[in-house]
């Protein structure tokens, strides 16, 4: 029984790899409990990175963004491209360079809260603390 549990904790070895490099976990972690965790994790450490995953997941998150001209993964608060020096970004890109990366995850649940709450009576002046988001009108 140990060593069967031994066995399992070594699989996970290969399925944080592979979750590293954007594969899947429990894919990875499978095939070590088929075949071997040793054997696994050298499969995995050939394989090349997903990248196109890790930018899917990086941008998911909000910590980054891709530059319009050359198309490659920067920060999301970058005002000037690593890659290419582009300056001239959308106004919409530029909003998103402030501090709407907070805003950007409530503005997702934000309809629900809206929704249970009498919101009615705060004022336009009010509604300004909470950044760009427009309160709903009563029908």
């Amino acid at each position: 029984m140990e060593i069967f549990m031994l066995w399992l904790a070594l699989c996970i070895i290969p399925g944080a790899i592979a979750g590293s490099k954007g594969r899947s976990f429990i894919g990875f972690f499978f095939l070590g409990v088929i075949i071997s965790p040793l054997i696994a994790s050298i499969i995995i450490l050939c394989m090349k990175s997903d990248i196109k995953e890790i930018e899917k997941k990086a941008i998911n998150t909000g910590d980054s963004k891709k530059c319009p001209k050359c198309a490659e993964l920067i920060k999301r608060e970058a005002v000037v491209c690593r890659f290419c020096g582009n300056e001239e970004f959308t106004k919409e890109e530029q909003e998103d360079m402030t501090d709407k990366s907070l805003l950007g995850r409530i503005d997702s649940i934000w309809p629900e809260v809206v929704e249970q709450e009498d919101m009615t009576d705060i004022t336009e002046q009010e509604w300004g603390k909470y950044g760009k988001i427009t309160p709903k009108k009563p029908v």
